[in-house]
């Protein structure tokens, strides 16, 4: 059989024996085997267990504060899942071997039930699966909403300050004599002038690159004519 490291089949014969081995002894070697196959898929949903609590924790953290560290995780856990379906196919696979061979016998029931467990568990690993994207987008989404308000909150640190900076910035230039303000220099003039001109050069840059988008709010006005017709009798 192809199982994964976690299950013991030696174990599993072995607890069959203790527990059934008078009906062991009785039944043929096919009874036998039914019942290994049976174990490996019973061990299979103690895995999907795990997995289950797994995915229902790191989802939980998730919501709680997204650490990349759980992102690691949620990737760990997602090939995993992959591994576990991909085992879960090869079982599903055996199964439908046996299922084709010995359609007459008698015990081809217990192949069926063991068919019908084994496709269980895969359309749990697939649900499993879509958990553990669902997860990752909303760690995604998660860390992005962080992004944005801490970009929200610096962005009215700035507002805030620059116009202060902006204004230090001008009258530390010593430009102009607060004393006597009427009389501006004339190289003052000429800064304030050459710096205007480079903030509506920016400005249409911009436009014009698209990244500042001006919305045109067209008013719809529609005319109005009048028309005389007149009746000759």
């Amino acid at each position: 059989t192809i199982h994964s490291p976690e299950v013991n089949v030696k174990q599993i014969v072995e607890r069959l024996f203790n527990i059934q081995n008078e009906t062991i002894k009785n039944t043929r070697i096919d009874a036998l085997y039914y019942n290994i196959l049976a174990g490996i898929v019973t061990k299979y949903e103690q895995l999907l267990t795990a997995l289950e609590l797994s995915v229902n924790e790191y989802q939980r953290r998730s919501f709680v504060r997204p650490l990349p560290a759980i992102f690691e995780s949620i990737d760990i856990l997602s090939r995993q899942a992959i591994m576990l379906r991909r085992q879960f196919w090869h079982v599903r696979n055996i199964i439908n071997f046996l299922l084709h061979t010995e359609k007459d016998k008698d015990d081809v029931k217990y192949v069926e039930m063991v068919h019908d467990d084994i496709t269980q568990l895969i359309d749990f690993v697939e649900s499993y699966e879509s958990t553990i994207n669902s997860i990752r987008e909303l760690y995604v989404a998660k860390v992005s909403l962080q992004i944005n308000e801490t970009m929200r909150i610096l962005t009215i640190f700035t507002v805030v300050l620059l116009p202060l900076a902006l204004i230090a910035g001008i009258y530390g230039m010593n430009g102009i004599d607060l004393k006597n303000i009427t009389e501006i220099p004339l190289g003052f003039v000429v800064v304030l002038a050459t710096m205007a001109v480079t903030v509506i050069a920016f400005v249409l840059f911009f436009i014009r690159k698209r990244w500042i988008v001006i919305r045109r709010i067209d008013s719809d006005v529609e005319p109005n004519s009048k028309t005389t017709t007149s009746n000759g009798k």
